[in-house]
């Protein structure tokens, strides 16, 4: 690239030098590769021209010229400048313009936070309901039937469905004392929920501390301790259409 005036008239005729200097200013150049097979172009570089000169991709004349030219390329001419490489034309020479300011940094990424309680463990699993004799309970072999549940990676949005999903016994920090449940109306059958034949009395229950009481999420059949009393005992009596007692 140059800026220079020509001898001709056609062309330099006309011009004032005494409103000198004059400046080309080029915001930013890209230069491609033409690939011949398929008349394609791909980017090769682009220049912004925000910092020093490239000199290892630009080369500035010094003092030279060439026929029918009446200016000579000088190098303390060509700079940048507020993001802009400047050719400079002017009747005296100038002194070597100072280097620009180097751009302004780019933000730092913010380095990735430990694990910590405040964040999710993608290694956690989550529970759902017993696993039954239809489901494959080969992984609760260190667990009786009572403990072994449907189980599935924390993040995998299809549940027990997903490819994740499989028996599992439940933890101990999962177990609630049966002490801490609430206990309602009499399943019909000794096999229903977690109670599985381990017990006399089979009851619907929730959570103690669980506000929904038979609405809860946990509400599940589970053994009632031989000296915990129903919450009402009147349910069992009107229960004889065996319906969901709480639907």
């Amino acid at each position: 690239m140059n800026f220079w005036t020509p001898t001709w008239d056609d062309w330099g005729s006309g011009r004032d030098d005494s409103t000198m200097p004059w400046y080309a200013k080029y915001d930013f150049v890209e230069t491609y590769d033409w690939n011949q097979d398929n008349d394609t172009f791909t980017l090769r570089w682009r220049d912004d021209f925000d910092g020093a000169l490239d000199e290892t991709r630009w080369y500035r004349s010094e003092n030279w010229t060439f026929d029918s030219n009446s200016s000579t390329f000088m190098k303390n001419h060509v700079y940048t400048e507020d993001g802009n490489l400047v050719l400079k034309m002017d009747k005296t020479l100038s002194p070597e313009p100072p280097a620009p300011e180097p751009p302004a940094p780019e933000p730092e990424e913010p380095e990735e936070c430990e694990a910590s309680e405040y964040m999710p463990d993608y290694n956690t699993i989550s529970f759902g309901r017993p696993c039954n004799r239809n489901h494959d309970r080969s992984p609760c072999t260190d667990c009786t039937n009572f403990n072994c549940y449907q189980s599935w990676d924390s993040y995998d949005p299809n549940g027990f469905l997903g490819n994740s999903g499989q028996c599992r016994c439940l933890p101990d920090a999962l177990t609630q004392p049966a002490e801490d449940y609430t206990y309602g109306v009499k399943a019909l059958k000794n096999f229903e929920g977690q109670c599985r034949k381990k017990c006399t009395e089979c009851r619907f229950s929730w959570p103690q501390d669980d506000p929904l009481q038979w609405q809860s999420e946990n509400l599940e059949a589970r053994c009632m301790p031989a000296l915990s009393v129903p919450k009402d005992p009147t349910w069992d009596y009107n229960n004889t259409d065996y319906s969901d007692p709480y639907a």
